[in-house]
């Protein structure tokens, strides 16, 4: 009798617990579509099956070759410094408290966890949100989610961001790189390398000072293997507001003097993204197979990296309206934007704001730069929240940008001294290290001359606000 009665409450426990479903073929592509197209990951993310395309290329009538100072023959060095989502992340689980009882709590060897498992196999996105999670306890003080390590692997090696998951599905930087070893002769890992960092992180956290190390200590090295040949240092997206503070705070004008030759942004979101803020206060007009809308927006909340790409007020100026409800109207101000933090219900990310602000400046960088990116796609600009609730979707106001970040922007760059600018028409974000147009201007930059490629349109002047 008691063995029935044990077994009867092992099947009633069985049946109360919320099971992961068995996703089908429809659901795993519904998804990919959604993380690739729809989610914040799909504005720097491509989805495998889609298309590179070839914006049209216009220049400034100012812009004049920044000169090489490679000895004849021999190739500028080039570092990059990836994106938000951009580089891999591994894990390694010790009697992780999860929440769910299909989610690993303990993992002998350190697993990939961006970009893992969950691309093929989305009922496990549970899972990878708790993975994924920062907190903040104040003071500069972050910590991962309980009994969850994580390091970046592949210190120097294009193998952190050349694809971000082991099975080589998700393709970032490899058509870049590609064309950077078959048409111009570069090798990975030699005059091609990559700056493993762990991209979650707030400009307060001790580790990116670490990082910051390891990133002067990368371009000094592959300086002096390359013939103590200046480096061409490489940004995409946050990696520019990343590449600013280290540039601005890290290092001084005579070691930028010595090791860079030029420094080179891809859509560079200088200036910040209305999206930044937005993304935190709002949920999700797309939802996805297993993901609710609130629930990816409270895993948002937990990663702190957000706070880089916040407007930034010498950019957007103050009074420049991000959010609107029938009562007020928040701008691009501190004081606005942290008190929609507030009253959106991320308090977390007021706290992380509140303590990161000195680091949001845009500074000139004191290097010659050439700035890349697109425009012509509507972008958003500001939402509204009609209700005055904040988990109700908003009503999204668009302009002109690549999808994510507003070109006035993405053209900030252009007030600093030294710095060429291509734009390119109808390139998105996401798109930047696909498109065709501007793979050839990141080689033409290098010294690449390509007979084919297609004449710029020249614009002697535009108006980057």
């Amino acid at each position: 009798m008691k063995f029935v009665i044990a077994l009867l409450a092992v099947v009633q426990l069985a049946l109360s617990l919320e099971l992961p479903k068995t996703s089908s073929p429809a659901e795993v592509a519904a998804f990919q579509r959604w993380l690739f197209d729809d989610s914040p990951f799909g504005r720097v993310l491509s989805h495998p099956d889609d298309k590179p395309t070839a914006g049209v290329l216009h220049e400034l009538a100012t812009n004049t070759p920044h000169e090489s100072r490679a000895a004849a023959g021999q190739l500028t060095p080039i570092v990059i410094v990836s994106c938000y989502t951009g580089v891999r992340i591994e894990a390694k689980l010790t009697d992780k408290p999860s929440k769910y009882w299909w989610c690993d709590k303990n993992t002998k060897d350190w697993i990939t966890i961006f970009a893992g498992d969950y691309i093929e196999y989305p009922m496990l996105i549970d899972c990878w949100l708790e993975n994924m999670q920062v907190d903040y306890e104040g003071n500069g003080t972050y910590s991962n989610y309980p009994g969850v390590e994580t390091r970046s692997p592949f210190y120097g090696s294009v193998e952190a961001i050349e694809y971000l998951d082991p099975k080589n599905k998700t393709n970032l930087w490899h058509d870049v790189i590609e064309a950077l070893v078959t048409k111009m002769g570069y090798k990975r890992d030699v005059n091609i390398r990559a700056h493993s960092y762990d991209w979650r992180l707030a400009p307060n956290d001790p580790l990116v000072q670490q990082q910051f190390q390891q990133l002067k200590g990368l371009i000094e090295t592959t300086y002096s293997t390359n013939n103590n040949t200046p480096v061409a240092l490489f940004s995409f997206s946050l990696g520019g507001n990343y590449v600013m503070l280290f540039l601005n705070t890290f290092v001084d004008q005579a070691w930028k003097d010595t090791y860079l030759q030029v420094y080179t942004s891809l859509s560079g979101a200088f200036g910040g993204s209305s999206h930044a803020p937005l993304d935190l206060a709002a949920p999700f007009a797309k939802e996805a197979p297993y993901v609710p809308s609130l629930l990816f927006r409270e895993t948002l909340r937990h990663i702190p990296a957000n706070v880089w790409l916040f407007p930034y007020t010498q950019v957007y100026g103050a009074d420049r309206v991000i959010a609107s409800t029938p009562i007020r109207n928040y701008s691009a101000n501190y004081d606005d934007l942290h008190q929609l933090l507030l009253d959106s219900g991320a308090d977390m990310d007021a706290m992380i704001l509140a303590d990161t602000r000195q680091y949001l400046n845009f500074t000139d960088p004191g290097v010659p730069v050439n700035c890349i990116y697109g425009f012509g796609t509507p972008t958003v600009n500001w939402a509204e929240f009609p209700s005055g609730d904040f988990d109700d979707s908003p009503i999204y106001h668009l302009a002109d940008g690549d999808y994510t970040v507003m070109t006035f922007s993405l053209g900030a760059c252009e007030q600093w001294n030294r710095t060429n600018v291509y734009r390119i028409a109808n390139m998105t974000h996401e798109g930047t290290v696909h498109d065709k147009t501007c793979i050839e201007t990141i080689l033409m930059t290098l010294g690449y001359n390509d007979p084919d490629r297609a004449a710029p349109i020249i614009d002697t002047h535009y108006n980057y606000r």
